[in-house]
């Protein structure tokens, strides 16, 4: 009961802030999604976004189905994640086409069954790590040209991570940790170009093709929530609750 209450009041102060232009709104801003193609968070995220009146960049590995999403709202790029030109080329586009980027979102998760051959872990590695942290750092420039808002700052980074961090198996649990304590860095390191970096834990073995809808739901709300949140209202890790 004093739960729901707490979230009740943070839900009035966030909607106050919203309607008088003080923190970040989804509708009309620009957003770039990681596994926007291949992940079913990634997937539903941009779907969230178009659908809240965002334009979305999806980023993920080429595809046959470069149309993915029916909506002029939406632009698939595929590249890879790993490759500085890329990444470098992927800002230019952004820049060019909307002028501005608002926030992140990095959903892509690559998970291998045990054994691991250390090609596999390098994939890992590379896929949920150094992936996200390229985009990351070819991002932020841009992000850092906005105008900040009082209460939100110039933009947002949300790293998706999973409960295996915790008490997976390694690799994959390791890399998932990983990109939670970046996200925690990045949060401290960026605060003072005020953008912020949350990263949102969902729950442990519910990925991929097995991730239950209701949690890919919760995770997409949390997403919104996350966004239109302001400065210090929320811990830069935040947990997607069963």
């Amino acid at each position: 009961m004093e739960s729901n209450k707490r979230q009740l009041q943070r839900n009035d102060v966030t909607t106050w802030f919203l309607d008088n232009q003080i923190i970040m709104k989804i509708q009309n801003s620009v957003f770039l999604v990681t596994g926007g193609a291949s992940d079913d968070y990634g997937r539903a995220t941009v779907e969230k976004l178009l659908k809240e009146g965002a334009k979305v960049i999806i980023c993920d590995s080429p595809t046959k189905d470069l149309n993915i999403y029916a909506d002029d709202k939406a632009i698939f790029l595929p590249i890879n994640i790993n490759d500085d030109k890329d990444t470098k080329i992927l800002a230019e586009i952004i820049e060019e086409k909307y002028g501005r980027l608002d926030g992140v979102v990095n959903c892509i998760d690559v998970y291998k069954s045990i054994p691991h051959s250390l090609e596999e872990v390098s994939t890992i590695v590379h896929d949920n790590i150094l992936g996200p942290y390229n985009i990351i750092t070819c991002t932020i420039p841009l992000i850092s040209k906005n105008i900040p808002k009082k209460s939100s700052g110039r933009g947002i980074i949300i790293n998706m991570s999973n409960g295996a961090a915790f008490d997976g198996m390694c690799p994959y649990a390791a890399s998932k940790n990983a990109v939670i304590k970046m996200t925690e860095c990045l949060n401290f390191e960026l605060q003072g170009i005020q953008i912020r970096s949350v990263a949102i834990v969902t729950n442990h073995r519910k990925h991929g093709i097995n991730a239950a809808a209701e949690d890919i739901q919760k995770f997409v709300e949390m997403v919104k929530t996350v966004i239109e949140m302001p400065i210090g209202m929320s811990s830069p890790v935040i947990r997607v609750e069963s």
